[in-house]
């Protein structure tokens, strides 16, 4: 990492600091404060919520452009620094979290009108991990298959001098 990354990542991290606090003070304003008294369920919609949302943005095709956005030139340029922090911030699902979830819960606190969006994004994110889970289960049984079909060869070969 070098001193122009180290710069724009201590840049990033008080702009962090910075928007939690005015979202914190928006809230407060509206006094809209609802995590207080967040249920199960909500907690449950937010955290499948965030968790849909880093996948968009770190993993999936449709976010694709913005990662490419922060591909090394191939020349040194003003944003040499800036765009080496992005594409590390932006190929990091740890980092993402921390983004996502500050505006998740923002928009949470907000409006009601977000709710559905939350939901939209659990709902994916629930089958997103079903999907997942699924591809697990799959790769599990083909491998299983092959250790059984290379058992059964060696098996042949050795009965066989």
């Amino acid at each position: 990492m070098n001193v122009s990354e180290k710069k724009w990542n201590i840049i990033l991290s008080f702009f962090f600091v910075f928007l939690t606090a005015l979202f914190t003070q928006t809230i407060y304003r509206q006094n809209r404060l609802a995590f207080f008294g967040i249920s199960a369920f909500d907690l449950v919609i937010l955290v499948l919520a965030t968790f849909r949302l880093i996948r968009l943005v770190v993993f999936d095709d449709i976010f694709l452009w913005l990662r490419d956005l922060t591909k090394d030139p191939g020349e040194t340029d003003i944003f040499d620094g800036f765009r080496s922090t992005m594409r590390h911030l932006l190929h990091c699902p740890w980092c993402v979290g921390v983004w996502a979830s500050l505006f998740v819960v923002f928009f949470y606190c907000l409006t009601p009108l977000s709710h559905f969006f939350l939901l939209v994004l659990a709902v994916a994110g629930t089958a997103s991990f079903v999907q997942l889970l699924a591809n697990l289960i799959g790769w599990n049984a083909e491998l299983g298959k092959i250790g059984a079909l290379r058992a059964n060869e060696s098996k042949k070969t050795n009965a066989h001098p």
